[in-house]
Order: C-alpha cells, then sequence, then structure tokens
C-alpha cells in the first residue's frame, strides 16, 4: 500500500474517531443542553437540542415534555399539540401530563379523546381538580351536558374557592342555553376570586355576547387593572373597541400586544388594526418593523406582498413572495398567497397549480385546501371541487364558507337536496348567515317548495332591502311564480344596486321575450354584449332575440361569437344547430368553420361545430374521428366528449370508453342535463341500470318537461326492479307529450311495468 494512501487512510480514521465521538452524547445530555438553552431565554436552540434526545431515544418521555413545551412557547402550536399527546403516552402516571394533552384535545374538538385523558388523571389523583374540570368540559363537548354540570359542581366542591370551577360551570350552563344561571356561575367565579383575571374575563366575554357592552368593558378593565400586560386581556379589549363604535379607542391595545415579547404576532395584528382604521402607512412601517425580525419575518413579508399587489405594484409582489418561496418552498401559506395573485390576475390554470403544491406541502392547511376548491371552482371543475371543499370540513367542521361553496356547488350539479342540507349547516354554524339563508331558499326554489322559499325570500328582503343578491334572487322567485311585474320590479332594483347582476340582465330579457317587447329586449341583449364582450351568455340571449324576430342570420352571428368566447356553451351549440338546420347550410357553416379552427388551432369551439354539423348529415364514422380529434385538442372539450360518447354507445362501440367520455364531459358541465342523459344511457346499456337512476334524476330535475328525460328514468327504475318508479316516470313521459320520439317504447314498458 502506498504512503499516500496511508496517511489519507489515517486521516479518514481520525475524522471517523471524531464523528463518533460527536455522536456519543446521550439523550440526557442532550436534555441537559436544551435546558440550559430554555434558561437563557434560547427556545429555538433548545427545541434542536430536546428534539436530538428524542431522536437518540424516542421512548424518553422527559424529552418528549420538554420537546413540547418548547413549541408551545415558540407559539408553534401543531407541534406542542402532537409531542404533548406523544409526552402524555410514555409518562401515563403523570397527571398533570395527561390533563395538558387533555386540554390540547378539547381545543381540537376531539372530545372524546379529552375524556379519556381526564379519566386517567383521576384515576392517579382523584382529588384533581384541574382533571375533573376538564372531564366535565369534555363531557360538554360531547353534549352530555348533565354529566358535565355534575363532575364540575364535583371539582367546585374540591376546591370552592378556586375561580376557574365556577367559570366552567357557567361554559356549561351556557352550553345548555340557561343564559341565567351561566351568569350566576361567572358572576360567584369573580366573588371568589375578586383578583383573577380569567374570572372577569369570563365573566366579561359573556357580558359581550349577550350585547351588555357596558358592563362587559367594565369585567374587561378590571382584569387588565389587575394584569396591564396580560395578553389575552388586551387582545379582548383591542378586539372589544375594534369591533364596536370606537375603534379608535383599540389602538393602545393592540399596541401592548405588539410590546410584549412572547406575543410575536402582536405586531402582525397591530398592522391590520392600522389597515382597518385608514391609518394605512403607520400599517406599512409596522409591518417593515416586523419583516426585520427573525420571527416575524416570513409572515409581515408575505402581508407586505399582498399589500404590494392590492396597490399595484405587482412585480414587487411576486418577487417578494418568491423570495420566502426560495427560502421555504413548501411554505402552504405563501404559495397560497402567490396563486391568489395567480387567479387574480387571470391565470387561473397557473394559480390551481400552486394550490396543488401548497395542499401536497401542507394537507392539512385548511387555507390551501379552500384556495384549491375555489380555483377549481372557478374552472367549473365541480367534483374536485367539492372534494376539497369536504376536505376543508374534514379538517374544520364548522367552515361555513366552505359549507356554503357546497352547498353553490351542488346546486349547481342539479342536487337541490344535498344543496339545501349543506345550506341548512351553514346556517347552524353561521346562524343568520345571509349568504347561507338566500342559498337555503335558492335550494328550496329548486325543489318547487315555492311557499317555503317565499318566507325565506321575504325575511331576507325585511332584513336585507338593499342587497343586490336578494333582489335578484326574489326576481327569480316572483318569475316562478308566474308574477311577472314583481319580477320585473325586483330585477330592475338589482340592476340599480348592482348594474352588472347577469342574473338580474338576463331574466329581464327573457321576461321581455315573454311580454312580446321585441325591442326592449334587442336593447338589453346588446347593452350586456357591449358591456361584456368576452362573457358568452349576453350573445346567447342576443341570439335568443333574432330568434323571436325571425331573424336567423343575426342568431347565427351571435351565437358564433358566443361559442367563440365560451367553447363550452352547451346552450349555444344547441341554438346554433337548430338554426343550422332550419336554414339547410349545414355545408357552408362546414366550410367556414374549417377555415375558424385553421387559423385558431387551439380554439375547440370550431371543431365541435364540424362534427356537429357531420352528425346532422349523418356521416357518423366521420363526426366521430371529429370529435376525436377535438378531444385531443383539449381534453375538456365537454360537448365533443358528450356527443362522442353518445355516438359511441348508440352505434354499438366500446361502452367502457363511451362512460369515460361522457364522465370527461360531466366534470365540466354536471348541471347539464343531456350530459346526464348520456351517462345514464351508457349505464343501462351495460346493463348497470341502478347507476343509471342517479344521472337521469338529475336532468329530469334540470328539464322537468322534456318527456324522453322521465322515459329514461323510467326504464332506469323498471330495469333495477322498481315498477312503482316506473309508472310515474313513464306516466309523466306520455302526459308531457303523447308523441315524443321514444313514445311507443315507453307505452310497451308502462304495460310490463303494471
Amino acid at each position: 500500500m502506498a504512503p499516500g494512501t496511508l496517511r489519507k487512510l489515517g486521516v479518514l480514521v481520525a475524522l471517523a474517531t471524531v464523528f463518533a465521538a460527536g455522536c456519543s452524547k446521550s439523550a440526557a445530555e442532550y436534555v441537559k443542553s436544551g435546558d440550559a438553552f430554555a434558561k437563557e431565554g434560547k427556545h429555538r436552540e433548545a427545541l434542536i437540542e430536546f428534539r436530538n434526545a428524542v431522536q437518540k431515544e424516542a421512548t424518553n418521555g422527559e424529552a418528549r415534555l420538554k420537546l413540547a413545551e418548547t413549541h408551545e412557547k415558540l407559539r408553534e402550536i401543531p407541534q406542542a399539540f402532537r409531542e404533548y399527546i406523544r409526552a402524555a403516552d410514555l409518562l401515563q402516571k403523570d397527571a398533570a401530563v395527561q390533563i395538558k394533552a387533555g386540554t390540547y384535545l378539547l381545543i381540537a374538538g376531539r372530545n372524546e379523546d379529552a375524556k379519556v385523558r381526564a379519566e386517567r388523571a383521576l384515576a392517579i389523583e382523584p382529588k384533581n381538580v384541574e382533571a375533573q374540570l376538564l372531564l366535565g368540559n369534555a363531557s360538554a363537548g360531547l353534549k352530555d351536558l348533565d354529566s358535565a354540570v355534575k363532575q364540575v359542581e364535583e371539582a367546585i366542591a374540591l376546591s370552592p374557592a378556586s375561580d376557574r370551577g365556577y367559570s366552567s360551570l357557567g361554559m356549561v350552563q351556557l352550553a345548555k342555553g340557561d343564559a341565567a344561571a351561566a351568569e350566576a356561575a361567572f358572576r360567584k367565579a369573580v366573588e371568589v376570586g375578586p383578583k383573577s383575571v380569567q374570572a372577569h374575563l369570563a365573566l366579561g366575554n359573556f357580558l359581550w355576547a349577550a350585547n351588555r357592552r357596558d358592563e362587559a368593558v367594565g369585567e374587561l378593565d378590571a382584569a387588565l387593572t389587575l394584569d396591564p400586560k396580560n395578553a389575552l386581556a388586551n387582545r379582548l379589549l383591542a378586539i372589544f373597541h375594534a369591533s364596536g363604535p370606537t375603534p379608535e379607542k383599540a389602538e393602545p391595545y393592540f399596541k401592548m400586544l405588539a410590546d410584549l415579547p412572547e406575543n410575536t404576532d402582536g405586531r402582525l395584528a397591530l398592522a391590520e388594526y392600522y389597515f382597518r382604521v385608514g391609518k394605512v402607512e403607520d400599517g406599512k412601517k409596522t409591518l417593515l418593523t416586523a419583516a426585520n425580525e427573525k420571527a416575524t419575518y416570513t409572515p409581515a413579508t408575505r402581508r407586505l406582498a399582498g399589500l404590494a399587489f392590492t396597490e399595484g405594484r405587482k412585480a414587487d409582489a411576486y418577487k417578494q413572495v418568491d423570495e420566502l418561496l426560495a427560502k421555504d418552498p413548501k411554505d402552504a401559506d405563501t404559495l397560497v398567497m402567490k396563486g391568489q395573485m395567480q387567479v387574480a390576475d387571470g391565470k387561473v390554470d397557473e394559480g390551481l397549480v400552486t394550490f396543488k403544491t401548497a395542499v401536497a406541502a401542507q394537507p392539512t392547511n385548511v387555507a390551501a385546501q379552500f384556495a384549491l376548491g375555489s380555483a377549481y371552482a372557478e374552472r367549473r371543475d365541480v367534483d374536485p371541487a367539492i372534494v376539497a371543499f369536504t376536505e376543508v370540513l374534514r379538517l374544520n367542521p364548522r367552515a361555513s364558507a366552505a359549507q356554503l361553496q357546497l352547498a353553490n356547488l351542488y346546486l349547481a350539479k342539479g342536487q337541490a337536496k344535498q344543496g339545501g342540507a349543506m345550506a341548512d349547516d351553514a346556517l347552524r354554524n353561521a346562524p343568520g348567515n345571509p349568504m347561507a339563508r338566500l342559498i337555503q331558499a335558492r335550494a328550496q326554489l329548486a325543489q318547487g317548495r315555492l311557499a317555503e322559499a317565499g318566507i325565506a325570500m321575504a325575511g331576507l328582503e325585511k332584513d336585507f332591502p338593499r342587497a343586490w343578491l336578494v333582489q335578484a334572487q326574489l326576481g327569480t322567485y316572483y318569475a316562478v311564480r308566474g308574477e311577472f311585474a314583481k319580477a320585473r320590479a325586483a330585477w330592475d332594483k338589482t340592476l340599480t344596486l348592482n348594474p352588472d347582476a347577469w342574473e338580474a340582465q338576463q331574466g329581464l330579457i327573457r321576461l321581455d321575450l315573454t311580454e312580446k317587447k321585441l325591442d326592449a329586449a334587442s336593447a338589453r341583449a346588446n347593452a350586456a354584449v357591449e358591456k361584456s364582450p368576452k362573457d358568452g351568455r349576453p350573445r346567447v340571449e342576443q341570439a335568443r332575440v333574432a330568434v323571436a324576430r325571425k331573424d336567423l342570420a343575426g342568431a347565427e352571428s351571435a351565437l358564433r361569437k358566443a361559442i367563440e368566447v365560451d367553447p363550452s356553451s352547451m346552450e349555444a351549440y344547441g341554438m346554433l344547430g337548430q338554426v343550422y338546420l332550419s336554414q339547410n347550410k349545414l355545408d357552408q357553416a362546414k366550410a367556414e368553420f374549417e377555415a375558424i379552427a385553421k387559423r385558431d388551432p387551439r380554439n375547440v369551439g370550431a371543431p365541435t361545430l364540424i362534427g356537429m354539423i357531420l352528425q346532422q348529415q349523418g356521416k357518423t364514422p366521420e363526426a366521430m374521428e371529429q370529435y376525436r380529434r377535438t378531444i385531443e385538442i383539449d381534453p375538456k372539450a365537454a360537448v365533443a366528449s358528450n356527443n362522442l360518447a353518445w355516438m359511441q354507445a348508440s352505434s354499438g362501440g366500446n361502452l367502457d370508453q363511451a362512460l369515460q367520455y361522457a364522465q370527461a364531459a360531466s366534470q365540466v358541465l354536471p348541471e347539464q342535463p343531456e350530459v346526464n342523459d348520456t351517462i345514464a344511457y351508457i349505464y343501462i346499456l351495460k346493463k348497470m341500470p341502478t347507476m343509471a337512476v342517479g344521472p337521469m334524476l338529475k336532468a329530469v330535475d334540470k328539464d322537468p318537461n322534456n318527456a324522453t328525460y322521465h322515459y329514461r328514468l323510467g326504464q332506469a327504475y323498471l330495469l333495477s326492479g322498481n315498477k312503482l318508479k316506473a309508472m310515474e316516470s313513464l306516466q309523466a313521459a306520455l302526459k308531457l307529450k303523447a308523441d315524443f320520439p321514444e313514445a311507443a317504447e315507453a307505452r310497451t314498458l308502462l304495460a310490463q311495468a303494471q
């Protein structure tokens, strides 16, 4: 062996020896080192040592507990929660640790688990007041309120001079709905603990919730007098004044929070207060100060980026968020902000990718899941949006904003019952929420429950007479009832409040057509197109007016433009097909659309229409091939997917592939009855009739006057073995139109059902 090699080997051995010596530190030594850092107030350094200790010895309960306590001091609550649970599992004979873990579980809403921890602590120390109170609060969370009262009263008996027991009793009595008993308990807590900050705060909070603000502020002030630097007292007084008639009185409390060394988010709260009261420059200065501090650098910089974006300094905003992500690519909150900026810039697809990255980085981040659902909804990807918002509710069952989103999505899918149920849940979580009330009324209207919808709308109009959304929905309600004068008045008022409200614009155009006021309808449609040239809906109404005037050329022009700006408009495609069919101009139209497709290869509107023309001409293989090429251009070309699915199924093609095409169309157009009819038709051909019932119910719900839909629903019911339902649907089909295309088959099936 060469001498040089020996020297190198010697160096490596020496390094290995040093490395091994460095790694031989025991868990106890890491804990001792962490304690030393903690004593000096260096909690971040202490955290590293305690983490090293548990990595060295995973079952070291003392190290786990110190790790949890350090996370808590650094306000890293999710991590503290996790480590307290682990510490409690390791230190099963330590009542204090069981209580601490139980308290975190209680806050997280895991009441059954909190109850188990409380019972474990009481088994160790039967007279432990804290454990008894935890058990009472957990029972209250489980809605076992009588047991909760009993357990809290036992805690009071164990320590009658403690104000905490009476405060807990007040909370339980409040949960039972006994406000008088709750107030008595809160006041008793103050009586036995006149110097207890928590007792005064609990009573003040109760009085505040009861809208007895003058009494409430007295108790909150009393708490602050006892402890002027108490973070909770300052926070409550700050919020109390900021949300009341004298927001200027909140400033000193926000300033105190900002100056408290243990309250790292105090400066951020002060900045937000300044923005709320219009002191923008003070807010910016506060954020800049916070951005220079290690603990608040990230959230302060993120907020500054958001501010830059709203002020039009978009390049600065993107630069700031990119700098944050360069330091931490998995910062979910910053990813959410970047995605929101992208969506606001009209880059919805880019925003969606960013939100997916945020969710992948932190699946439990509620804001990330909500943003992902919102982006899907913006793209009209209803089912993925429902998945995301459902995950929000799993993470936070009280997120009424997600429930409202889900209610709207279910209504868009034609699932009125599910939409109404979700709106009901939102109202339970946020009683009186006007948007939840409005969506609930919309669901009642969609289900034909006109009396209930009328009561709901009357209440909304009384409470919010100048809310344009209420007036727009009121117009729809009156139109469904046939009270056209009232509908017109409501929609006119809507446009006074919000000139861009499309529901009212569309309602008035169609009302004008119903009343044969063609000039008025034309003027409204033209004005809507001029105001929103990139929105396909006004152009469809423009075409509707042209058809009413027998101006087929004008209708054709409007519909072609509608498809150009919105290639997914099933209504525009259908109307245009009828216009061409009535004019027998299919070859001419095909040539024009081929020219359009050549000029704009990525636009799926023209190739879809070519497929529809070939289909109308009976050229089935050519039409199917055209639809396939269209889907290759854009897999989300819903009309092409739906039509190809139908043609493939009806011509004896691969039914599994046909179903995939139909389901792809449903992702984009879940509420379209034609798409649901296609899905049901394929399921029937696949001899899976029970799967066809759901889609056909949606189709019938959306278009109850379509005899074919009632027929296919009856067919699905009959093949599923439900003869009674089959008879109802088949009879409804024949009653609507005795000679609809499938009438003979409907009569045959009806005879079989009877």
